[in-house]
């Protein structure tokens, strides 16, 4: 590989600097008033496509202004950069299901390295919640990646009731019949031995509808990178 020509560019020093210290960190003179650059035709910069004469080196490409656009390689017939994020990866995106193919540079054919969708839909995620896998807390059981559980309504069974007691009113004049100890119709302890039988017992009430256990939400798509590795930019 030939030399590159490497361009050194200074700035004025101010006037009355002074370094009196000899151990002074000789970068920290230089570094603030000295800059370098590339000059060579080792390597392509600049926002114009490189000529066919140039696609065997590098692209360092800039956008029409001035910013930074990465680095590009003359591959297949295109110029491609790689896709910063992994095959694989998972974001969660709220735009439409029809823009799905096109977004980030994607677009609708089949997917190969440089052609096709950079993201699908994870549908495994419709209507669920992630969570990371490991060993629940309380049941102690072990959950891993793809596996799916839990449920949108519950119907409350009587063992999963708070442990509790109920209070009898017998001021309507409910009739309460024989076997009352100590003959006293007023002395019910709730939390004694009761030996009291009830002319109208205490009716059953609710409806055992199922109630909601999803924690509030907000809706958007979960997105998977495709296999699809380069952007790609005509030649």
């Amino acid at each position: 590989m030939p030399d590159t020509e490497l361009q050194i560019i200074t700035s004025g020093v101010p006037d009355g600097l002074c370094y009196t210290n000899p151990t002074y960190d000789l970068q920290n003179i230089i570094a603030p008033y000295l800059r370098a650059r590339f000059t060579g035709n080792e390597i392509n910069t600049g926002s114009s496509t490189p000529a066919a004469a140039d696609r065997t080196k590098p692209w360092i490409r800039t956008n029409s202004d001035g910013t930074d656009d990465g680095t590009w390689v003359f591959y297949a017939g295109y110029w491609v950069q790689k896709h910063p994020m992994a095959v694989g990866s998972i974001i969660l995106w709220e735009g439409a299901v029809a823009d799905i193919d096109a977004f980030d540079g994607g677009e609708t054919a089949a997917i190969t390295t440089i052609a096709g969708p950079f993201w699908e839909r994870a549908t495994g995620f419709d209507a669920r919640s992630p969570m990371g896998p490991g060993t629940l807390p309380i049941s102690s059981t072990v959950v891993n990646v793809g596996d799916a559980f839990g449920e949108e309504r519950h119907t409350q069974t009587e063992a999963e009731l708070a442990t509790h007691n109920h209070e009898f009113d017998t001021s309507d004049g409910q009739q309460i019949l024989a076997q009352v100890t100590s003959g006293k119709v007023n002395d019910i302890n709730r939390t004694g031995s009761l030996d009291y039988a009830f002319a109208d017992p205490v009716q059953d009430t609710g409806s055992s509808t199922p109630f909601n256990v999803v924690h509030p939400v907000r809706i958007c798509l979960f997105l998977r990178r495709t296999s699809r590795l380069y952007r790609r930019r005509a030649a």
